[in-house]
């Protein structure tokens, strides 16, 4: 019985991505930082809006843009301008993404390993592979997270992050802004101690 499932959701998947592919358009998916997280090392989640329905993860890249001479040492969360930017992560989901292997892998009985819908900084979970190895997160450097969904052309908005010190330069807290809170200028922050996710 299991077979036959397998086999006709195969084929609707064809029939589906021949026919009605190529006239699709994909909202972008979210990112949200999940407030549980470490404050050296977040835990991105990937989903569409509202938040519900997680999405798969297949890339995930963390960049630290490098500011121009006029911006050093000034990041906001709404900076728009540096010269060029570094990848300090890149982590990519490496089971096959051709439908035809997934179905004859659940016909046959094999578990394929499963994408996830969040990943923590500098972990790699089972079926993915580190293209670029996670750098030290720094305070106060400007941080811009991309996603790419397993399985559809859906592509994240851009979220940025910044990890606050203070006056002494110990990190206290890890503000981040999505493109849903650029117009009412609303920074969500994950504090380092008490772990409360509140809006400034």
């Amino acid at each position: 019985m299991n077979k036959i499932i397998c086999i006709v959701i195969a084929l609707l998947s064809i029939f589906i991505s021949v026919f009605f592919g190529p006239g699709c358009s994909y909202a972008p998916g979210k990112i949200s930082i999940d407030s549980r997280s470490a404050l050296m090392q977040p835990k991105f989640c990937y989903h569409f809006r509202p938040i519900t329905g997680r999405l798969d993860i297949k890339r995930i890249v963390v960049s630290k843009p490098q500011p121009s001479s006029e911006a050093k040492g000034q990041w906001e969360l709404d900076s728009l301008w540096w010269i060029d930017s570094q990848r300090v992560w890149e982590l990519e989901y490496k089971a096959s993404d051709f439908l035809i292997f997934y179905y004859a892998n659940c016909i046959f009985g094999w578990r394929p390993k499963a994408p996830v819908s969040c990943l923590t900084y500098g972990e790699v979970p089972p079926g993915y592979e580190e293209k670029v190895k996670a750098l030290p997160l720094e305070p106060e450097q400007l941080y811009i997270v991309k996603i790419e969904e397993y399985g559809s052309p859906r592509d994240s908005e851009d979220l940025k992050f910044i990890i606050r010190a203070d006056e002494t330069g110990i990190p206290e807290r890890l503000e981040y802004r999505s493109p849903d809170y650029i117009f009412d200028y609303t920074v969500i922050y994950l504090r380092l101690y008490n772990k409360v996710f509140s809006w400034n």
